[in-house]
């Protein structure tokens, strides 16, 4: 099968004239070809099972230099015989392209592989001097081999530890989320009752709901089924949420943690507030890592913004999602969502 003709931008880029071209066949400008192979490209068109096929190749040129190409094939029953027609578009642009995107990708996961891997080494490494401080600043408060001296130290000593205890769960947040991202975060998956597990994270908050007069409700049904969770993961999820609950709830507010299951038998947990709510751009970024909403309120209470990201994650492990329902000036809910499997049913 030779060619009979070829325009003038196939014969520059292959560095044939068309009397040369006249003598060779496809199979000469196809690297690593064999007539077999070929007839086996084109046996589709001939058994009349497609009017045409694309594919993407390689030609090679006179020089025998090589360029990726794509080819448009199609075979007209008209002529006798039978001719074929040949659409060839060149794209060692596209080609390199695509090679750039997948390197920069390649990149990209390298990079966040090495940043996760880089908290999770660092985070391991600052727990344990804030270990020791925290205990060595208890012993103080506590006055183990006996009174400190002046009172100003046992301020100190309290504060020390105050100041570490927020450092370390700083440190487990960074710390889980590496795990999340490097795909190393393994479920310790139990049926539980969610009920004391909404009862703990309500008392741990307590104390600071106290201070600002907030009341926190518990809405539970007393028949409510087991759910397959992660304790620790479903508790750091559960505390975030009424965490920031409190902090965006003005003073003498109201918050309610429910649970119920769905018509689907999907399990929910929501955590509702009569706070400042957010937009839908807040929403977006809080769920970002290391991102806060803009603003006045949100900027004066301090964190690092891993919160709501953190959490979202761990609720994607367990094959859920979280549901936001807000408006400025009105409150917020946000509901753990859990798929059906997840509702244990007797």
């Amino acid at each position: 099968m030779n060619f009979l003709q070829v325009n003038r931008g196939a014969r520059e880029n292959l560095g044939y004239t068309i009397e040369e071209l006249q003598n060779i066949t496809p199979i000469d400008i196809k690297p690593e070809l064999t007539p077999e192979m070929f007839e086996e490209y084109i046996r589709p068109l001939r058994d009349g099972e497609t009017n045409v096929i694309i594919f993407e190749t390689v030609h090679k040129r006179k020089d025998g230099s090589l360029y990726d190409v794509e080819v448009h094939l199609q075979l007209m029953h008209r002529e006798m015989p039978p001719v074929f027609i040949a659409i060839i578009q060149d794209i060692t642009e596209r080609k390199m392209a695509d090679l750039a995107l997948q390197k920069a990708k390649t990149d990209a996961e390298n990079a966040n592989k090495a940043k996760s891997e880089f908290l999770a080494s660092m985070s391991h490494e600052l727990r344990t001097p804030l270990n020791a401080m925290m205990g060595l600043s208890e012993m103080m408060s506590l006055k183990i081999f006996g009174p400190l001296g002046d009172p100003h130290y046992e301020d100190y000593a309290e504060d020390i530890h105050k100041s570490g205890s927020h450092l370390i769960s700083l440190i487990d947040d960074i710390l889980d989320l590496s795990k999340v991202e490097a795909g190393k975060y393994v479920l310790n998956e139990k049926d539980l009752d969610i009920t004391p597990i909404i009862d703990t994270c309500v008392n741990m908050i307590s104390a600071f709901a106290d201070l600002k007069k907030i009341a926190l409700t518990v809405d539970t049904p007393p028949d409510l089924p087991l759910v397959k969770v992660d304790e620790r993961a479903m508790i750091q999820v559960i505390n975030n949420l009424l965490s920031n609950a409190v902090k965006f709830t003005p003073d003498g507010g109201h918050i309610t943690v429910s649970a119920y299951v769905m018509d689907e038998n999907s399990f929910e947990i929501s955590v509702t507030d009569t706070g400042i709510g957010m937009s839908r751009e807040d929403i977006t970024k809080a769920l970002k890592p290391f991102e806060q909403p803009d603003s006045t309120h949100a900027r004066r209470h301090e964190g690092t913004g891993l919160g709501l990201h953190l959490s979202q994650n761990l609720v994607k492990l367990h094959g859920g999602r979280l549901k936001f329902e807000s408006e400025q000036g009105q409150g917020t809910t946000v509901v753990v969502h859990l798929p059906p499997h997840r509702t244990i049913l007797s």
